[in-house]
């Protein structure tokens, strides 16, 4: 990125499909979703990325970790897909807080992708609708429990039982929370966690 921040992207996939750029939302990672792109293997050209910080990415600096930087990023990711691999038709496939970046670009003036797909983007209600107060309410509690969350684990399998618990996450498959705790957790040589 024009900061530094290194962004790997990991190409899957049918080379020869239509580009499928694919990124994730607050707490997960882009293979975090395997159980969801991997049915787009055989017709498409998959590129994953994980935000700054997130994922495949070393940590460079939590300053920059938010939507203003994530929106100049999702510019700078598509446009060296483009060059490293190619222009064709490519859509954009994000979730959460990458929905919100690709929205804050469309606002912005900067048009990417030949279709944009978006999952469950925290969009909130304007004063006065009566969806407003349970979103920002939902918001807080987030946050609030961000503040206080175990950040540190031995081992994968830790937060794997933390997703599991988790009431939002108790419709999981089998072997997503695992497959959630790998693709988020990085390992810290110094602790040895």
């Amino acid at each position: 990125m024009d900061d530094g921040a290194p962004i790997r992207v990991v190409r899957h996939g049918n080379l020869s499909g239509p580009r499928v750029v694919l990124s994730h939302g607050n707490g997960f990672a882009s293979d975090s979703y395997f159980p969801f792109w991997r049915h787009m293997l055989e017709r498409f050209d998959l590129a994953l990325y994980d935000v700054r910080n997130c994922g495949r990415n070393p940590f460079h600096a939590g300053e920059a970790h938010d939507y203003p930087r994530f929106v100049r990023d999702i510019a700078q990711v598509h446009g060296a897909i483009a060059k490293e691999w190619g222009q064709k038709t490519t859509i954009g496939v994000f979730h959460s807080m990458t929905a919100i970046a690709a929205l804050l670009a469309i606002i912005d003036g900067v048009w990417h992708w030949d279709a944009l797909v978006l999952f469950d983007p925290p969009v909130v209600p304007p004063e006065g609708n009566p969806h407003r107060g349970p979103l920002m309410s939902e918001g807080e509690t987030l946050r609030t429990a961000a503040l206080v969350r175990q950040n540190r684990f031995r081992d994968p399998d830790e937060l794997a039982d933390v997703f599991r618990w988790l009431h939002r996450f108790r419709r999981l498959r089998p072997g997503v929370a695992e497959l959630n705790a790998r693709s988020v957790l990085h390992f810290d040589r110094a602790s040895g966690e």
